[in-house]
């Protein structure tokens, strides 16, 4: 009986994210204007081969906040900086 009971909740909390899907996982087109296609094609055409190659990846990196004055912070940019164009990790454009 105990046996059954489980298996019962084990399945039924597999089967709850199905009926969850209708409700939270709608997605809905991307409107983009004019203006901002012509945007992302400039910027495309701007970007070089290695930047372009460069968009393809994400990195992940675990951080913790550091304030712009921290020489952590300052070692953490110039690490990066070394590795991805200026374009690409500077908050400042």
């Amino acid at each position: 009986m105990v046996r059954r009971s489980f298996l019962g909740l084990v399945v039924l909390i597999f089967c709850l994210p199905v009926f969850a899907k209708e409700n939270y996982q709608r997605t809905e087109p991307i409107h983009i204007t004019r203006e901002g296609q012509r945007w992302a094609e400039r910027t495309l055409s701007r970007l070089s081969l290695e930047e372009k190659i460069g968009q393809l990846f994400m990195l992940r990196a675990p951080t913790e906040f550091f304030n712009i004055a921290n020489p952590q912070y300052a070692a953490l940019r110039d690490r990066v900086r070394q590795f991805m164009s200026e374009r690409c990790c500077s908050p400042y454009r």
